[in-house]
């Protein structure tokens, strides 16, 4: 009888594990149906950095992005207000990757910004 007691404990935690990890991959797919919903509401220019490779959309929170290379600085996409932003940018202690960040963001900051004329800095 213990044998029998012993497969199905075994069965029984198989089961759970597989639901366990059926329970992620949900998750996981529901983060990237979020992240790609949060990616078709920005601009062309950003949707284009981010398909080259220039930037890098942040899982946790899709509407801030890294210029890749870069450390810490990142990149704000606020859908109210139709802005972009930069956050940390004084953090950033290699010229070089200043320069770099400088360089992308004040492309999108001219391009999205100065259509509605407004500027960001959070």
């Amino acid at each position: 009888m213990k044998h029998w007691d012993r497969q199905n404990d075994t069965l029984s935690k198989i089961q759970k594990e597989i639901e366990k990890t059926q329970t992620a991959i949900e998750r996981e797919e529901s983060r990237i149906r979020c992240i790609d919903r949060n990616r078709s509401s920005m601009p062309e220019e950003i949707q284009k950095l981010i398909n080259d490779g220039t930037l890098k959309q942040w899982g946790r929170y899709p509407h801030i992005m890294f210029v890749e290379g870069v450390d810490k600085a990142r990149i704000i996409w606020d859908d109210r207000k139709k802005v972009v932003m930069h956050k940390f940018v004084s953090s950033i202690a290699d010229t070089e990757q200043r320069k770099k960040f400088a360089r992308v963001y004040n492309s999108l900051n001219a391009s999205i910004n100065e259509e509605t004329g407004k500027q960001g800095k959070k």
